[in-house]
C-alpha cells in the first residue's frame, strides 16, 4: 500500500463528518479553552480528514467552529482511501504521539502563571496556595509541611496500587510521599 500524503484544501464544514470511532471525549473546560485559542490565534492547526470527509483528528476544532457558524475550514486530506486499521491508528496517534514534555522549571520561572492558565495549560502547582487558619484568615501553605493522605482500598492485589504509585513518582518525582498499606 502506498504512503499516506496529506494535501491542504478548503472544505465546507457541513461536508465533514465526525469519525464514529473517535476515542476522545471533550470537557467543557477544554472546549472553552479551545474556543479562546481559536479566537486569539486563529485556526493554526487544520483538521485531518479522509478523502470522503471523515474527520481523523480535530474533532474538537470541528465542533467549536461549527458551533460558531464557520462555513469553510482548512483541512489536510489523505491522498488515498484509508483502511479501518489506518483510520484507528491515526485517531490515536494524532493525540498520543506528543514528542516532548513540558519544561516545568521554565514554565514556572519564565512565564506568567495566569497567562499559562488562561492559555489552557493545567499546571501541577499554584503560585499562591493558601489555607484558612483557626481565625478564618487566609495564609500561604507551607509546602514543606503540607501532606496529603491517600487511602487505597483494593482487596485482590496490590499490583494496581504499585502501578499507580510508580506512575505518580514518574510524573511528579519532586513529590515526597509515605506509603502505608493495611491488609
Amino acid at each position: 500500500m502506498s504512503d499516506i500524503k496529506w494535501k491542504c484544501e478548503k472544505r465546507k464544514i457541513s461536508d465533514l463528518t465526525p469519525h464514529p470511532g473517535n476515542p476522545r471525549v471533550f470537557t467543557e473546560k477544554g472546549m472553552r479553552d479551545l474556543k479562546k485559542s481559536i479566537k486569539k490565534i486563529g485556526m493554526a492547526q487544520p483538521i485531518n480528514i479522509t478523502p470522503d470527509g471523515t474527520i481523523l483528528s480535530g474533532h474538537a476544532r470541528y465542533f467549536s467552529l461549527k458551533d460558531d457558524g464557520v462555513e469553510d475550514v482548512d483541512v489536510y486530506v489523505a491522498s488515498r482511501d484509508l483502511t479501518e486499521e489506518e483510520q484507528k491508528e491515526i485517531l490515536v496517534r494524532m493525540n498520543a504521539n506528543i514528542a516532548g514534555e513540558w519544561d516545568m522549571d521554565m514554565l514556572a520561572n519564565e512565564f506568567d502563571q495566569d497567562d499559562l492558565q488562561d492559555w489552557g495549560l493545567d499546571l501541577p502547582w499554584k503560585e499562591e496556595t493558601t489555607e484558612t487558619d483557626e481565625d478564618g484568615e487566609e495564609k500561604p501553605i507551607d509546602i514543606e509541611k503540607a501532606k496529603v493522605k491517600v487511602i487505597f482500598t483494593y482487596k485482590d492485589s496490590h499490583d494496581i496500587i504499585d502501578k499507580f504509585l510508580k506512575e505518580m513518582h514518574e510524573k511528579y518525582p519532586e513529590l515526597l510521599y509515605e506509603v502505608q498499606i493495611d491488609d
